[in-house]
């Protein structure tokens, strides 16, 4: 059987943020963060929280995915440090559940 080799697909030499900077971003409107780093990163507009007063801040710990896998996603988990927030592309593929609460767990 043959291993993968992860350090081939994923990074982990990627420096930690200063908590400061990620709380003083926190209290920034979106729309100005956008506009601070030169209009890149946005989201599309339908992705929206599912409360209207739910925020989230933190480093994002990107993730592309293939469609229909969340193996990705569990390795994410394993490099994933506290504060992180997962930003993920499942590659256009959307009708699948990637996310539960075995994963949650």
């Amino acid at each position: 059987m043959t291993r993968h080799d992860a350090s081939l697909t994923t990074r982990l030499d990627v420096p930690s943020m200063d908590p400061a900077l990620v709380a003083a971003a926190a209290r920034l409107p979106t729309a100005t963060l956008h506009e601070a780093a030169r209009k890149i990163g946005a989201l599309p507009s339908a992705i929206k929280p599912v409360a209207p007063g739910f925020r989230c801040a933190g480093p994002a710990l990107t993730v592309h995915s293939p469609g229909g896998d969340n193996l990705w996603l569990h390795r994410a988990l394993e490099v994933a440090r506290p504060g992180d927030v997962m930003v993920v592309f499942a590659s256009g593929a959307h009708e699948h559940g990637y996310w539960g609460e075995i994963m949650t767990t």
